[in-house]
């Protein structure tokens, strides 16, 4: 296992206390605050560190949780965000467009979808379009193309079962 990042826009508000549990839960680990981990004698083997933050700009809440080690893909942890929420929650592709992204939907889908830039540079949630080989944009877009998730990819996380 490696460290890693996990960084989900939500689309609504997230309490920092809710984001922890969210983290905690899926990312299987004990998550602490900067100042918390400053505090401890020593460095546990395993952890998250945690910034949760109202993100005016995107009409939402920036959820950031680095992790010593990272067990699941980015866009899975969108979508069990986007559970745990009721939230819509989006989340970086891996092109070099900056207007395409994953967008997780709170049953557990995700797609990729474009979004569009506002006149002040904002990139609001409820303007995108479905990443589509018939949108002639994504058809001709090489970086559409050559993604790990290209045009019409559906990628869907299950609920996590309970008991046995």
């Amino acid at each position: 296992m490696t460290a890693g990042m996990y960084e989900v826009l939500v689309e609504g508000p997230v309490p920092p206390e809710r984001a922890r549990a969210l983290c905690a839960r899926h990312l299987g680990v004990p998550v602490y605050t900067g100042e918390e981990l400053a505090a401890l004698p020593s460095l546990p083997e395993r952890y998250g560190l945690l910034e949760a933050a109202p993100d005016p700009a995107a009409g939402g809440t920036l959820v950031s949780c680095s992790v010593t080690h990272a067990r699941l893909p980015e866009w899975r942890f969108a979508a069990r965000v986007a559970r745990g929420t009721g939230y819509r929650c989006r989340v970086p592709d891996d092109t070099a467009n900056p207007f395409r992204w994953l967008l997780a939907r709170p049953d557990g889908r995700v797609r990729p979808v474009h979004l569009t830039e506002e006149e002040d540079g904002s990139v609001a949630f409820g303007v995108h379009h479905l990443c589509c080989s018939a949108c002639a944009h994504c058809a001709a877009e090489p970086l559409c193309r050559t993604s790990r998730h290209p045009p019409d990819t559906l990628l869907v996380d299950l609920p996590e079962r309970s008991g046995g």
